[in-house]
């Protein structure tokens, strides 16, 4: 901990301080980062002792938006999150295959998770020892609420099949958000037809499918960033005998942290998959994903200025550090290839369809929907 000691400065480099701070704020500190700072006021005929505190107060502001930067800094976090938003908008068409031959309305839900590595003890190890200047592939995405439809087309093409998809969600707490919004269309089409016996065992040997979606995807977190502190002495009376006094600067950032996903994909697959008395449908596929888009990270907080020490009781309006800014971050993969696997259990109309997505460079996606062939 650095103690500055200073003593009462002139009035003319006290109003030299007061103009530089004026001519710099709010403080660009970067591209897109912004600090606003407002330096706590104190009573009549403290003129010196104020900007004594002024100056202090950048210190302890400088070290805040130090600390900010290095959160916007992720190029390879972005990557990650949309990654994640990429798989999960790429599995709720993968478990169409048992509804492809009719008409169907159903209501689920889907998350992903991505990382460099799916190795938990890497991870936990990683996570021990986290701070702010790190950064790695790591990403998660849920659409917590997703309707969807399938409409067999066969008065077009026998075999032909569209399936619909969309989603929204908002949830908010104290200490994280998520905003959701999901759209996605496919064509599916049956190659050749089931071979097998009715209410006993059926296989449709080769079923494809292409589409599109489009995702946008808000996850936000407060992050508490502990105290920032900045000690110093003054001195009242310059040389007189009075002796300096302890002052303390306290800041206890609070920062809110979002990632903004934009991200457009198209999506191929093909599945085969086996039905059972009619009852139970297991199926198993492979794919890819075309994507395109970015995730950006922008950041808030607007703190109080706590003065402790000799100048307390002197403050008569309180001071404030406020930061806000983004930087635009990094594409998803381009290209994304997976493997993916599921069942559907069916009761008279009524079923529950369950993929699961695996991405050999370590992406995992899967979901649940509760629907009713129509």
């Amino acid at each position: 901990m650095k103690i500055k000691t200073a003593p009462l400065i002139s009035r003319n480099l006290f109003r030299f301080l007061s103009l530089l701070i004026i001519a710099f704020l709010p403080v660009r500190v970067s591209a897109d980062l912004n600090v606003d700072i407002k330096v706590p006021e104190l009573g009549p005929g403290m003129a010196q002792l104020e900007g004594v505190l002024a100056e202090n107060v950048l210190l302890a502001a400088d070290e805040v938006k130090i600390f900010a930067e290095n959160l916007l800094e992720k190029p390879e976090l972005t990557r990650g999150f949309g990654n994640a938003v990429s798989l999960v908008s790429t599995v709720p068409m993968l478990g169409t295959l048992p509804l492809a031959s009719r008409t169907s309305l159903s209501m689920g839900g889907y998350a992903s998770f991505y990382s460099y590595t799916l190795d938990e003890s890497a991870l936990s190890e990683r996570f021990s020892n986290l701070n702010e200047e790190d950064d790695f592939e790591i990403g998660i995405s849920a659409r917590l609420v997703n309707t969807s439809l399938t409409l067999p087309l066969n008065r077009l093409v026998p075999g032909l099949s569209l399936f619909a998809s969309a989603g929204y969600a908002k949830l908010e707490s104290e200490s994280f958000y998520l905003n959701d919004f999901f759209v996605q269309t496919a064509l599916g089409y049956s190659l050749f037809r089931e071979f097998g016996r009715k209410n006993v065992f059926r296989w449709s040997p080769l079923y494809l499918q292409m589409g599109g979606s489009y995702a946008y995807h808000s996850l936000g977190a407060i992050i508490s960033v502990g105290t920032v502190t900045q000690d110093f002495t003054v001195d009242p009376d310059g040389k007189g005998p009075l002796l300096g006094q302890d002052v303390t600067v306290e800041v206890n950032p609070v920062v809110d942290l979002s990632m903004l996903s934009h991200v457009g994909s198209y999506i191929f697959a093909v599945t085969t998959g086996i039905r059972l008395m009619d009852t139970l449908h297991l199926y198993i596929g492979s794919g890819c994903s075309l994507s395109f888009g970015r995730t950006d990270i922008a950041l808030s907080n607007d703190n109080d200025v706590i003065v402790r020490g000799y100048l307390s009781d002197l403050v008569e309006e309180e001071g404030s550090i406020g930061i806000d800014g983004s930087v635009v971050g990094s594409s998803p993969r381009v290209f994304m290839g997976y493997f993916f696997t599921g069942f559907q259990l069916e009761i008279s109309k009524m079923f529950i369809n369950v993929p699961i997505l695996y991405d050999p460079s370590s992406g995992l996606s899967t979901g649940i929907s509760l629907g009713v062939s129509l």
